[in-house]
């Protein structure tokens, strides 16, 4: 049982057995059967609760269960007396009730009791007997795990509640990112919390640009890479567990400065061996899941070396020619815990594609920061929805919008506070391209720190690595130093090492921990880091799709408690890989086990798959999957037309919120004359509560739920009113890129765009763009893919000639 269970079994414990049944009982029951009777009294007779479930053929079957919240014991004069309990239960089997459904008498069909202590082992040693026939008569005991698991999973917000101790602050924010996800639209059968079917997401490092031109070089490359992804992972250690640094481990002082990092996994195991000790021996101590999330940071760190040794054995020449020119592939590292990340001691920007999990993985950090009882916030970027908006009142904001209860003075100490800020979503931002990029390194650096150091020992100067010189200033005249730009906490460590003096090294340490206190740590996801240009303390981080063990685990956990098969899933998509490869982003991967699990005709592309969760959304059908009565009132088709021409308008200014005005301007050109009894409000409530297609973000305030969505339906657009001029002239901007995607995969043909583009650019200057686009269109005119082949072979002859020149 994990911290935030033994949280809320220790509350549920506290209750007295009244306040448990009518408060926790009573209402869970209400939620998982029918004709729910609390019979609770003097002559309960080994009942508390008569109430009727179903079987799996949909017959009716009547149960009652009796609810206690004392320890059992062995003594045979305690009410509690755990022989005589087990006794009462077999007994209520045979004992008539009213049934709640029929209103007549009759023997229960299962009998259960509830507690929220265990079956003492030592009182049941002796009664094999009549546990076997407690099991032949469906007698069935639901211990306190089981209790909490329910508790947790069917009203997740009385959980989140007794869950979590901290402020009423860090309890909302919990329940936030636990409950709040973008999978409500595709879940045609029940709720499903992130917990549910999160899969740890890969992570790796962005692949170098070709022209290394040495083996020399080539080797630098890749163990500085090495340096980067595991050598400053040391600091999420405890001190006390560093019987052996790591960087000792892996090589001398003198490689460490030098970065000439020896790739042997075997090293670390005398270092796991340790960190494993301190584990056994502290087990009592308040630090043991930092110490544990140290040793899955151990994981990661031998998981990397792995991955660097085969990139060291199967690297190859890519480009022959007078001058041997390499690649150095991006490091890969699979199925990283998320605990790993929370106590990671430096700043991160995650990115990736559309869809690739950043949501997720940032909801899943901030849950494991919040139960570690860090002080944490997550926000929300698209809440920023004009330009004239600044980061930290918009944090004040949001905050206050889910406790709004709480001061304002009180919500302002609690961000000041934050260990750890997760920023999701910063491309959707309106303030991205202006000011976003600048607010967030203040927030992380607030500004130069400076210490004063006065003597220097033994007439010893400041030794500052070359690298750092513009960032650490040492002033020798006034005896101080300081940091004038943000810097890795690595960083500081390289300093100190370089400074042998003991004086220097004290003042040095005390810098470092200044500077830890003067900033916070900051997490950010974003499509694209480069226009924020972000400080030097942030270490990049990129998102991997799912590899093929991720997306079977991935359809394993969506099907738990359904009557799908996730092997129906796996074999279809074995049938159409090209499928599959779309599916290894984990929001595509959601939206086809929707589908799948709602009986919906499995489709061929990620086009398809879009157009396929839109049509199921916006018919009937969708209601009649719910089985409630169908509440459509505006035609399907235009439904489509008014999202589309919205999603198309939002896309051109680069924004990812709608008001209410914005329908309504839409709406009015050309809809309303058609639906004269319907106001723009009952289009809303449509779009909102029957077809799932708009979510709610503020008052008057909504959005197209993931931001593929929007790109997907503006795509539609383009297509639908033929304005390719809009991709033409917006192709190569990153905000559009994904657009051009789903252009390509609903037109089939894009022969009529490259003609457009190759008389506006040269094709090959965008070859990435151009292939994707391509591949996407299944249909397009083999002559000019032809064509095409034969312009970037070219290219890349030229370029060759170049380079050997």
């Amino acid at each position: 049982m994990d911290v935030p269970q033994s949280r809320a079994l220790q509350h549920l414990r506290s209750m007295s057995e009244i306040k448990l049944h009518t408060e926790v009982i009573n209402p869970l029951l209400l939620l998982l059967a029918s004709h729910v009777r609390y019979v609770h009294g003097s002559e309960e007779r080994g009942k508390d609760f008569v109430y009727v479930t179903k079987d799996e053929l949909g017959d009716s079957v009547l149960q009652a269960c009796q609810v206690k919240n004392t320890p059992l014991t062995g003594r045979a004069s305690s009410s509690v007396h755990t022989v005589a309990l087990l006794t009462q239960l077999r007994q209520c089997r045979e004992l008539l009730v009213l049934n709640p459904e029929t209103h007549l008498k009759e023997k229960p069909q299962v009998v259960s009791l509830w507690t929220m202590y265990p079956l003492p082992e030592k009182d049941t040693a002796d009664s094999s007997e009549l546990l076997g026939s407690l099991r032949h008569l469906q007698c069935k005991i639901v211990g306190p795990e089981k209790i909490v698991q329910l508790v947790e999973k069917h009203m997740p917000e009385y959980f989140q509640r007794i869950a979590y101790s901290g402020s009423g602050l860090a309890k909302t924010l919990r329940i936030y990112v636990d409950i709040h996800h973008e999978a409500e639209a595709f879940d045609v059968q029940r709720p499903r919390r992130l917990s549910e079917i999160f899969v740890s997401i890969g992570v790796g490092t962005q692949a170098t640009e070709p022209g290394v031109e040495t083996e020399e070089e080539l080797e630098t490359q890749i163990r500085r890479r090495l340096y980067d992804l595991v050598c400053d992972l040391e600091g999420a250690i405890p001190k006390k567990a560093r019987k052996a640094p790591i960087l000792k481990v892996l090589a001398g002082e003198k490689k460490r400065q030098s970065l000439e990092i020896e790739v042997d996994s075997v090293q670390v195991k005398p270092f796991a061996k340790s960190v494993q000790s301190y584990i056994s021996r502290e087990a009592r101590s308040s630090e043991i899941a930092k110490v544990q999330s140290a040793l899955d940071t151990l994981v990661l760190a031998n998981q990397t070396m792995e991955a660097v040794a085969r990139v060291m054995s199967g690297t190859s020449n890519v480009r022959g020619g007078r001058r041997r020119r390499f690649h150095v592939p991006g490091l890969r590292v699979e199925r990283v815990p998320t605990s790993v990340w929370a106590h990671y001691p430096e700043n991160l920007v995650i990115v990736g594609g559309a869809g690739v999990g950043k949501t997720t993985f940032a909801r899943m950090l901030a849950q494991a920061a919040i139960d570690a009882d860090l002080p944490c916030v997550y926000f929300p970027c698209s809440t920023i929805n004009r330009p004239e908006m600044r980061l930290r009142e918009c944090m004040i904001g949001f905050l206050k919008s889910l406790a709004p209860g709480v001061p304002s003075q009180t919500i302002k100490s609690y961000l000041d506070r934050a260990d750890l800020i997760i920023l999701d979503g910063c491309d959707e931002a309106a303030t991205f391209r202006i000011a976003l990029g600048d607010e967030i390194n203040r927030l992380s650096f607030p500004g130069p720190l400076s210490q004063q150091v006065g003597e220097t020992g033994q007439g010893e100067q400041l030794s500052v690595p070359a690298d750092l010189l513009e960032m650490v200033v040492h002033d020798a005249a006034k005896g101080t130093l300081g940091i004038r730009n943000a810097i890795r906490k690595l960083d500081i460590d390289r300093l100190i090492a370089a400074n042998p003096d003991e004086h220097i090294q004290q003042k040095l340490t005390e810098l470092q921990e200044r500077y830890c206190q003067h900033g916070r740590r900051v997490v950010l996801t974003t499509r694209e880091a480069d226009s924020l240009e972000l400080n030097g303390s942030f270490v990049p981080l990129y998102l991997l799709p799912f590899d093929n063990k991720q997306l079977d685990d991935f359809f394993e956990q969506w099907c738990k408690g359904t009557t799908l098969r996730a092997e129906l899933i796996r074999d279809y998509l074995d049938d159409h890989p090209r499928l599959r490869e779309v599916c290894r982003r984990p929001m595509v991967a959601t939206i086809l086990a929707g589908l799948f699990e709602g009986g919906h005709d499995p489709p061929h592309s990620r086009a398809e798959l879009y157009e396929a969760r839109f049509n199921l959304l916006l018919t009937g059908r969708w209601d009649r999957l719910k089985k409630v009565s169908v509440r459509m009132r505006v035609r399907e088709r235009d439904k489509y037309m008014l999202l589309m021409r919205l999603a198309l308008q939002m896309h051109l200014g680069h924004r990812r919120t709608f008001a209410t005005e914005d329908v309504a301007e839409l709406w009015n050109q050309g809809f309303s004359r058609n639906y004269p009894g319907i106001s723009v409000a009952d289009v809303l409530i449509e779009l909102e509560v029957s077809n799932s297609v708009i979510v709610r973000v503020g008052s008057g305030s909504f959005s197209l739920g993931h931001l593929s969505f929007q790109e997907f339906l503006a795509a539609r657009a383009i297509v639908f009113s033929q304005q390719q001029r809009v991709l033409v002239n917006h192709l190569y901007d990153p905000w559009w890129s994904d657009v051009a995607l789903y252009f390509a995969g609903l037109s089939g043909d894009v022969s009529s765009l490259l003609s457009q583009l190759q008389g506006d650019l040269r094709l090959y200057d965008q070859e990435r763009i151009i292939r994707d686009i391509v591949e996407e269109a299944r249909f397009t005119d083999p002559v000019v893919l032809d064509f095409l082949q034969e312009a970037f072979c070219d290219n890349d002859r030229q370029n060759y000639e170049d380079d050997g020149e």
